[in-house]
């Protein structure tokens, strides 16, 4: 029996790997308030933005001769290679231990968490049947969600509202292959979906 079955009811179980971080967009500002208006054109921009600020605690990798210190343990063996005059061996060579510290210019970012770097339309709809699902399970679900759009139902196939609860299931990959002949041939399976409509 795993630790979640035991400590973790089912319903929450289901939402453990939904993904609640904000899609990041090109020109986003940081979504933590106190950090400015700063834009930012490059997810890296974020993701650095992020480590360097939003953090309480950073990995620093320190040179042990001098006090030289940096996020990056490439940089450390640089600064080796180009301070110090070691080889690029004798820098590899040389230990260069992370040590966590406080972070200086940390902000607390509060409930708001970092951008993920991208929501394909795909998985946008995964994630709103995959909601829909839930609410449906537990007896709030809207049925607006499922008539007003295509819901795509597995990877080759996609529901299609024709309004007042009736759907056509197509076969997607059988659009996508074979000849314009096939295609005319092709008849999509219809659904009753009467059991969505709101009385």
């Amino acid at each position: 029996m795993d630790v979640l079955d035991v400590m973790v009811p089912s319903e929450e179980r289901e939402t453990l790997d939904d993904d609640i971080r904000p899609a990041w967009t090109k020109g986003m500002t940081c979504p933590v308030v106190a950090c400015g208006g700063r834009k930012y054109d490059n997810y890296s921009q974020v993701r650095l933005h992020w480590n360097q600020v939003h953090l309480p605690y950073i990995t620093y990798f320190c040179c042990e001769r001098c006090n030289f210190r940096s996020p990056r343990r490439n940089q450390v063996q640089r600064h080796y290679r180009q301070r110090h005059t070691l080889s690029l061996e004798e820098a590899k060579l040389v230990s260069v231990a992370g040590k966590e510290l406080h972070n200086a210019k940390f902000v607390d970012p509060g409930d708001k968490t970092m951008p993920i770097v991208k929501v394909s339309p795909g998985m946008a709809l995964r994630r709103e049947e995959a909601a829909a699902r839930r609410l449906m399970e537990s007896g709030r679900f809207d049925t607006s969600v499922l008539i007003s759009r295509t819901i795509t139902v597995a990877r080759d196939q996609e529901v299609v509202p024709l309004g007042r609860g009736q759907a056509i299931i197509q076969d997607k990959s059988h659009w996508l292959r074979g000849s314009a002949m096939s295609r005319e041939n092709y008849e999509p399976v219809e659904t009753d979906f009467s059991q969505f409509d709101s009385e």
